[in-house]
This record gives structure tokens, C-alpha cells and sequence, in this order.
């Protein structure tokens, strides 16, 4: 007999998971609850263990693989906003940088117009 799609199945620990409540279903889904936790973590930009990451990035193609839409819909949305939150990451540091070399090279300038009105 096959399980009721709309009643979530228990969640069973998940030996090498990273604690909490992560873990599979009977089912060996990921819960939804996880996905929906991945997707806030990455949305609002908190620090997570590069293991965690990992995981968290199997668990989603884990997910992908299947052919539930919902569950389907969910994980893309997650490995979107995990995509931009790299590309925001990488913009940030180009623009550190780009600022950086602006400053020496503003300071450069004035200190050659500062030598020559001092000749």
C-alpha cells in the first residue's frame, strides 16, 4: 500500500547527517522541512560548514532525481538562490577589488599633483 502523499512520512535520523531533525523519510525522500531550512539558510546568507554545504547540495540533486514536481519545484528554487548567492559572492569580492586598486591609483594621483605643486 502505497503512503498518502499529502501526510509527510516520519523522518528517520540520518546517521551521517549534520544533527537536528535532517534525515530521510521511510520513503528515503528528504523531508521538505529540509529543503525548505536549505533554501532560508541560503536566502538569508547564513554561514554554514563546508560539509554542510556538501550535503546539502547532495540532498538537493537527491531530490532533483526524483519526479515529484513539488519536491522537484522546491529543490530548483533551492540550487538557484544557492547559484546567485555564489555569483553575489564573487561580485562582491570583484568590487572589493576594483575598489582597492581605485584607491591606489587615486592615491598615486595626488601624490604626483601634490609633488608638483610643491616644485
Amino acid at each position: 500500500m502505497a503512503s498518502d502523499p499529502h501526510t509527510p512520512d516520519p523522518v528517520q535520523p540520518d546517521p551521517g547527517g549534520v544533527g537536528g531533525t535532517v534525515g530521510h523519510t521511510k520513503s528515503g525522500r528528504p523531508p521538505v522541512a529540509d529543503v525548505n531550512l536549505l533554501a532560508r539558510a541560503t536566502l538569508c546568507g547564513w554561514i554554514t560548514p563546508e560539509k554542510a554545504e556538501s550535503l546539502a547540495t547532495s540532498r538537493m540533486l537527491e531530490v532533483l532525481e526524483r519526479k515529484s514536481p513539488r519536491g522537484w519545484i522546491a529543490a530548483a528554487k533551492v540550487v538557484d538562490a544557492m547559484k546567485r548567492t555564489t555569483l553575489a559572492s564573487v561580485d562582491t569580492a570583484l568590487r572589493v577589488q576594483q575598489q582597492t586598486e581605485l584607491e591606489g591609483r587615486l592615491a598615486e594621483v595626488e601624490s604626483r599633483l601634490a609633488e608638483r605643486g610643491d616644485s
